[in-house]
């Protein structure tokens, strides 16, 4: 039997000899295929006719086995394969031909062509489009592509697919544009060979490795030594030249989300590569690093998605991970199977290491053929060789994580909405737009996905709002470069839509001129000329305007202003209100005038006041009645004054800035029927009937010469000396009192003649009080210390006075059961200048090894200024720093032994 390679043309039903080709399959990639055909001296152009782009088959046939295939059984860790027969029947490679060459004439007038098989997707990259997809999930964009190119496909997914709200394709080739969503997506495709009536090449898009199928016609491939007597027998069953190659990857992957609608929402998924079925199922087993890298893991993050979500897909890390490690453990060997092609699996038999007879898929496959000499029968000179790639069988065929190229420019666009509406957006002020390049939109609200709008400023409830309007004309940039991500930058004007103010001859003027919607052709307005000499700023309504200021406003005019009221003005003032006028001011009223006030009213006149009334004059004050005069005022009065105040209880009051002098010609009477009372401040003269009391913070009785206080009987007497006369002086405190009568009696619990106050040193010394060192930094506000001041403290019955010393700190032995310490500091001269108090809890204190019992004694010495908690935090380690620095200790804000012990040192305890 003659087997040859041969090409079918079934437009033509035509069987051409292959007299050589060369393949290359890979996974997530067109096969193409490099053939070379003779044919009978004919037209050539005729040939390329009925060959050019047009459906083709390639078969390969297969050898018959020169010797029985090894018995061995798949090991019990490799997966189920194929149970069918290892002869007969030919792999059939189908696709279009989308090159023909011809390489001119050939031996015994033959012609010869190069033609290129590819499959049917290759058509994919001749179409080159921008469009948007709304609404859509990747699957369902993919097949509108594939559809319009006839390109038959069988979906194999185990997960739903998000929708995406807006999926651009722009610049790009079809078939580019299906890759990246395949990628972003971390689906993975492959072929299969026609099969049965179905003659075309069959697109497999997948994302999990159940949909691997064994290599047809028996999965099983026996390795074979390069050299040695095993080298001597092979058959397609046999691979040879195998080599195993690891590659360091990535060993985890992180991705973080934001959604713009849920901003205070943090989206993530990660994984890691301990995790993923490809290293811990498998009889390959991961390397270990070394222990330099052990933690330092590698980690892959991606800070946003390929594409606009709601929300982050919790399996988003492990496919990408999966992504950058399907060639971590790649499997490469030579072989003349050929039912080798990607996406099948196979199970590797009697390798040396035994660690590698597992099931395999293949990544990749390159093929080699060559028909024999001219007259050669039989399989003898056919010669066929394949080398391939494959990867652990569960190891799934993810497409490297799509590198897009960023989109680093903005576009313009026109503005849509739904017909007859001017404005339209939403509650996050988001627009729709038409691009110029898309050919399938419609001008309206289906034209786009909601678009973003910068503005100059964005808060929350606050900010600036400008909503560009349908037919406006914007500027869209793209966020990260992400085609999927617009963003509208700025509006321009055009043509159509004229700038607001007429250029160039208002090529000076600035402002903001909006107009009424919808269909209004008024406007509002805040312009500003700057044209020297002629500057101007215009603030206009169409209709109403609201000026609120909720606090104050300033408004100052230069020169004239000029106020214009069509109707009704009317001022409301909820607090004062101030009228200043630099010169004359009038007033012409034509009807009557009526003025109210509420409360009080005030009228100042700089000069001189003149009231002319033509009739009678009546004033009626309801509540009371207050006249000023800067000046002497004088009240003549031609007749008899008279005047009364009140009746029954009312009482008069005069009040003089200055001196007031009562005089008259006659006599001066002053009479009361109660009291009559002097008061300056808090000093009080009271003179009633029977009684006179005198109330003074201070009072003071200065006499010249002498000053004599008598009572009935007892008297004081202040002159040179002093002398206090009485049958008995007695005086008192709490626990003690001097008595002079006959006897003089000193009681006390003690009576101390000639001595100090109580020494808690000396008692300890005796063995009376036990005692605990106390020590305390003193400082003003600025923390700067109270050096060398002196101090009187007090702690239970001890009264101990001392000095500070250079660092402001107070030090003293006090009681052991002290608990309360009132300690009193001169800031000037003892006793008499000023001084500042302090009231100090004292109690048992943590050991200075611990944070608490570290941070009250930093306390107390004055290094830390907050609470003691049980944890240091960095203020306490920050006070620690200070501390070591002061004490020449190492800097390390930690609570070593040294420390600690230097810390106890210093406070005491």
């Amino acid at each position: 039997m003659t087997l040859l390679f041969t090409l079918f043309l079934p437009g033509t039903s035509r069987s051409l000899d292959v007299v050589s080709f060369e393949g290359r399959e890979k996974v997530n990639a067109c096969f193409s295929y490099d053939l070379v055909v003779h044919i009978p001296a004919e037209d050539p152009h005729a040939f390329e006719a009925s060959a050019f782009d047009q459906a083709a088959e390639l078969r390969l046939p297969r050898l018959l086995a020169t010797s029985a295939p090894p018995a061995s059984v798949a090991p019990a860790s490799a997966p189920p394969v194929s149970s069918a027969a290892s002869s007969g029947g030919s792999r059939r490679v189908a696709g279009v031909l989308d090159r023909v060459t011809w390489l001119g004439q050939h031996a015994h007038d033959a012609l010869a062509f190069r033609l290129r098989l590819v499959p049917r997707l290759g058509r994919l990259k001749r179409r080159r489009m921008s469009r948007i997809f709304q609404d859509v999930t990747a699957a369902e964009v993919i097949d509108r592509v594939l559809d319009l190119h006839g390109v038959p496909r069988r979906w194999a997914l185990g997960r739903a697919l998000p929708r995406r709200p807006y999926c651009v394709q722009h610049r790009e080739t079809d078939y580019a544009f299906v890759r990246r969503l395949l990628a972003e997506e971390a689906l993975f495709f492959f072929f299969e060979d026609p099969m049965g009536t179905r003659p075309e090449e069959l697109l497999v898009l997948a994302d999990s490795t159940s949909v691997y199928a064994d290599v047809p016609g028996g999965a099983r491939l026996v390795h074979r030594p390069s050299s040695g007597a095993g080298a001597l027998s092979r058959d397609e069953h046999h691979l040879w030249h195998t080599t195993l190659r690891r590659d360091a990857r990535a060993t985890s992957a992180l991705i973080r989300e934001y959604d713009y609608e849920h901003p205070r929402m943090v989206y993530s998924s990660a994984a890691d590569s301990g995790a993923l079925p490809a290293f811990t199922a498998s009889a390959i087993r991961p390397v270990e690093p070394s222990p330099d890298l052990r933690d330092r893991p590698a980690v892959h993050y991606e800070h946003h998605g390929d594409y606009e979500r709601a929300e982050a897909d919790r399996t988003a890390g492990r496919q990408l991970l999966e992504q950058l490690r399907v060639g971590s453990v790649v499997l490469r060997a030579t072989s003349a199977c050929r039912r080798l092609s990607p996406g099948h699996r196979f199970v590797l038999a009697e390798h040396e290491h035994a660690s590698l007879d597992v099931a395999w898929v293949l990544r990749a496959v390159e093929h080699r053929g060559r028909a024999p000499a001219s007259g050669a029968t039989a399989d003898g000179g056919l010669t066929y060789e394949n080398h391939l790639t494959a990867v652990p069988v569960s190891t799934p065929l993810r497409p490297a994580p799509p590198r897009r190229a960023p989109t680093q420019v903005a576009e313009t666009a026109l503005v849509v909405g739904p017909v007859a509406h001017e404005v339209h957006t939403d509650e996050l002020g988001r627009i729709k737009v038409q691009f110029h390049w898309d050919l399938e939109g419609t001008y309206d609200e289906h034209s786009s996905c909601w678009i973003r709008v910068a503005q100059a400023w964005a808060g929350e409830g606050f900010g600036a709002q400008f909503i560009p309007r349908v037919g406006m004309e914007v500027l869209v940039t793209f966020l990260g470069g992400d085609v999927d991500r617009p963003v509208v930058t700025g509006c321009l004007y055009n043509a159509a839509q004229p700038p607001a103010f007429q250029l160039p001859h208002a090529s000076v003027t600035s402002g903001i001129r909006t107009r009424s919607s919808p269909g209004g052709e008024g406007h509002h307005e805040l312009s500003f000329n700057d044209a020297a000499g002629a500057e101007r700023l215009t603030l206009s309504s169409q209709r109403d305007m609201n000026l609120a200021s909720r606090r104050d406003l300033d408004t100052s005019v230069g020169a004239d202003r000029v106020t214009r009221v069509g109707g009704d003005d009317r001022l409301d003032v909820s607090g004062d209100r101030h009228v200043a006028t630099g010169g004359a001011a009038r007033t012409e009223i034509g009807g009557a005038r009526e003025t109210e006030i509420q409360a009080t009213d005030t009228l100042t006149v700089a000069e001189d006041r003149t009231t002319r009334v033509g009739g009678l004059e009546s004033a009626t004050w309801q509540g009371g009645a207050t006249f000023e005069s800067g000046r002497s005022c004088v009240l003549v009065v031609r007749d008899n004054l008279s005047v009364v105040v009140g009746a029954g209880q009312s009482a008069a009051q005069t009040h003089v800035d200055g001196t007031y002098a009562v005089a008259a010609t006659g006599g001066l009477s002053l009479l009361s029927q109660e009291t009559i009372t002097l008061r300056v401040g808090s000093s009080v003269l009271e003179i009633a009937d029977g009684a006179i009391t005198l109330k003074a913070p201070v009072i003071r009785l200065q006499a010249s010469e002498q000053l004599t206080a008598e009572g009935n009987g007892p008297r004081l007497s202040l002159g040179d000396d002093a002398e206090l006369v009485a049958k008995t002086v007695q005086l008192f405190s709490e626990k003690a009192r001097l008595e002079l009568d006959r006897d003089a009696i000193l009681k006390g619990d003690k009576v101390l003649l000639n001595c100090t106050s109580r020494d808690p040193q000396a008692e300890a010394a005796r063995g009376e009080v036990k005692k605990k060192p106390f020590r305390v930094q003193l400082t003003d506000v600025d923390f700067e210390p109270y050096a060398r001041k002196h101090f009187v403290l007090r702690a239970g019955p001890a009264r101990i006075e001392g000095e500070t010393d250079a660092d402001g700190h107070a030090s003293a032995e006090i009681p052991e059961d002290a608990r309360l310490v009132d300690l009193t500091a001169w800031l000037d001269t003892y006793p008499t200048g000023r001084r500042r108090s302090w009231q100090i809890q004292v109690a048992s204190l943590p050991p200075a090894e611990t944070p608490a019992g570290a941070l009250q004694r930093l306390s107390n010495l004055g290094y830390f200024k907050g609470a003691p908690a049980e944890a240091l935090t960095e203020d306490g380690r920050s006070a620690l720093r200070w501390f070591q620095k002061d004490h020449d200790l190492d800097e390390t804000g930690n609570l070593d032994p040294a420390t600690a012990a230097e810390l106890t040192k210093v406070h005491g305890g």
